[in-house]
């Protein structure tokens, strides 16, 4: 299997990647794609959960030239793996150009986001729009949101550990190119970074706050 290009669009739970990769790769053309060079292309979206072992395989015909991939960097978060191991980054070997896009936005952001989506997700139970929903959320996705609402406190230095993890596997892809984004606003900062930037260990707010990064 070969893919031509490969869009690896990473971040925690809530910062916007679906969002993100659907007006990224959707629209025609606009200023942010032509700045990530992204083209405008055709793409296909996968999602990393779908390589893993329980879950229904991608591509059941041939793959796109184009794929986009989102990708959960909470997803070696307690688990025995670290991303070198994840099976939802497999695709990395089989493409000819991997564009990095990882995006960032505030801790109390983050935390304002998952409690919007509990609401959306407890009217639409009410509503009984879709029946499959109705109910209470199972035991496993009740623990995964106080997880991540943990891990959303203004203390966040594990967070940070997680961001400085990805930076660090990142890095090891020295030919490909590597953008940082805020998605807390609708025209957050873009920041292209470099193998000095990715392995510095400095916040994300502060590889932010510094100029884009020769690459």
């Amino acid at each position: 299997m070969k893919i031509k290009q490969l869009l690896v669009v990473a971040g925690p739970t809530a910062v916007g990647k679906s969002l993100f990769l659907k007006r990224l790769t959707q629209q025609t053309s606009n200023e942010l794609s032509d700045q990530l060079a992204v083209g405008c292309q055709r793409w296909q979206q996968v999602n990393a959960r779908q390589f893993d072992s329980d879950a229904p395989r991608p591509f059941a015909g041939a793959p796109s030239d184009h794929v986009g991939l989102h990708y959960e960097i909470t997803r070696t978060w307690k688990r025995s793996y670290d991303h070198a191991g994840d099976p939802g980054l497999g695709l990395l070997q089989f493409a000819e150009k991997r564009i990095f896009v990882t995006l960032w936005a505030p801790a109390d952001v983050l935390r304002e986001r998952l409690v919007r989506r509990d609401i959306r997700s407890w009217r639409r139970r009410l509503s009984g729009v879709i029946a499959r929903w109705s109910g209470k959320p199972s035991a496993r996705k009740q623990a995964r949101r106080i997880d991540f609402s943990n891990l959303y406190q203004d203390d966040v230095s594990e967070l940070e550990q997680i961001y400085r993890g990805w930076f660090r596997f990142c890095a090891d892809f020295s030919s490909d190119d590597h953008w940082l984004l805020d998605t807390s606003a609708a025209n957050g900062r873009v920041r292209l970074l470099n193998q000095a930037s990715l392995r510095s260990g400095n916040c994300v707010a502060d590889l932010l706050r510094r100029p884009s990064q020769a690459a």
